[in-house]
């Protein structure tokens, strides 16, 4: 799951657009080169609202998923599974520094700097906030952090027609004809799932007006108020979901294909 988010986040190559206070020498210095890479990563996803969390550790030997609990108990999972890899293709000329997974009509740029050999970026899109930056280590190792949170405004009421754009332009232009394709199975399914969500939003809406009517002491009153007033404006909603991770890349062939492996 972890590197097919990383592409989908990330997707950077030369051929990158420069912002106005980043040049294209320094995307062309910075960011990896089309290939093939191993990734080692370390990722804690965080679910806010009940304070529950995973962090996934993945090697050459696995990964290793730590579950933790707010009462703090924890329990481990080892799942054995072939290396990670990542695919960086050869982008287009004046490609978005932002993949076409999450492009300027989900997403508007907060600000893009270089600092040395790290470049950094924020974003807020449709599904929330990111901020990553990657670092150029040496010829063949980059290292990748990342800092997200969504979950706020309209996605807390999991609007689907929040996902529109980036669906959208994943059905055109991902990678593969299995990605593309189950893009637009999705977008055809989105008007179904607005309206299932619009009906469910619909109806705790009048369970939660119809238990402040109901409610007897003032601090009932008090709660179930403050319940409408969050269903009544959900765009005021804090994230319910953060993830953070760092992750290690190094190249290990020329080409996706791996034609040309490099030691």
């Amino acid at each position: 799951m972890r590197p097919l988010y990383l592409t989908m986040l990330l997707g950077l190559s030369a051929g990158a657009t420069a912002a106005d206070n980043v040049t294209q020498a320094d995307l062309t210095r910075i960011l990896p080169p089309p290939g093939l890479y191993r990734v080692e990563d370390d990722a804690t996803m965080t679910h806010l609202s009940n304070g529950m969390s995973v962090r996934d550790q993945s090697n050459q030997s696995g990964t290793l998923a730590t579950y933790h609990s707010p009462d703090g108990h924890t329990a481990q999972q080892q799942i054995n599974h072939p290396q990670a890899t990542i695919c960086v293709p050869l982008r287009k000329a004046n490609a978005p520094l932002l993949p076409i997974a999450m492009g300027t009509a989900a997403c508007k740029t907060l600000s893009t700097t270089v600092s040395g050999d790290t470049l950094s970026h924020e974003a807020q899109c449709a599904i929330g906030r990111t901020a990553f930056t990657i670092t150029r280590l040496g010829n063949d190792q980059w290292e990748y952090t990342d800092d997200n949170e969504w979950g706020a405004g309209g996605m807390a009421r999991n609007n689907p027609a929040a996902m529109r754009p980036m669906v959208e332009q994943m059905a055109r232009n991902a990678p593969t004809e299995a990605d593309r394709a189950k893009a637009r199975q999705l977008l055809a399914q989105l008007p179904q799932l607005q309206a299932q969500s619009e009906q469910q939003m619909a109806a705790a809406l009048a369970g939660a007006r119809q238990a402040l009517k109901e409610a007897r002491t003032p601090e009932e009153v008090a709660a179930m108020r403050k319940v409408v007033q969050m269903l009544e404006n959900q765009d005021s909603l804090p994230a319910q979901n953060k993830s953070s991770g760092r992750s290690r890349w190094t190249r290990i062939a020329d080409s996706c294909g791996g034609a040309s492996a490099k030691k």
